[in-house]
């Protein structure tokens, strides 16, 4: 069997087919943020969704430099 992009889980598209990161880095960095909110920034829930212990996740939240954004509620 061939190996097509709807095979992969991480696909470099967008729904709308255009390319979202040109990088290897770049899209672990909006994977990890997309796995984040969906958690609502639980870093222990976010971490086994990813298959990766907590503070392998802090150092990448630090190396990507992502933030929690502030809601105005």
């Amino acid at each position: 069997k061939m190996i097509v992009e709807t095979d992969l889980m991480l696909s470099a598209r967008g729904d709308n087919g255009e390319v979202r990161g040109k990088s290897l880095e770049e899209m672990e960095r909006r994977h990890i943020r997309r796995i984040l909110l969906e958690n609502r920034w639980n870093v222990s829930s976010t971490a086994q969704q990813l298959g990766i212990d907590r503070v392998t996740l802090y150092n990448k939240i630090k190396k990507y430099q992502l933030k929690k954004e502030k809601t105005g509620t």
